[in-house]
């Protein structure tokens, strides 16, 4: 815990997702948080920007370190 610098950008980026979801009224329509396991759904069409970055993030760190990120 708190070592792992994968779990840190992938959980950096999860966070600023939920962060930018939960500033827009009724944006974050399902949030669902596990240890190594969340569910986010946002609501207006506008959120598919800030998913997309997300996923491109999750691309990035995924190529980098593929034997721990899959997308």
């Amino acid at each position: 815990r708190g070592q792992d610098i994968v779990c840190a950008a992938v959980s950096a980026l999860l966070f600023a997702l939920i962060g930018d979801l939960q500033q827009r009224p009724h944006a974050l329509r399902r949030l669902d948080i596990h240890p190594g396991h969340v569910v986010i759904a946002g609501a207006e069409e506008d959120c598919e920007a800030a998913f997309s970055l997300t996923v491109e993030g999750f691309r990035q760190i995924a190529m980098r370190y593929p034997a721990f990120v899959a997308v």
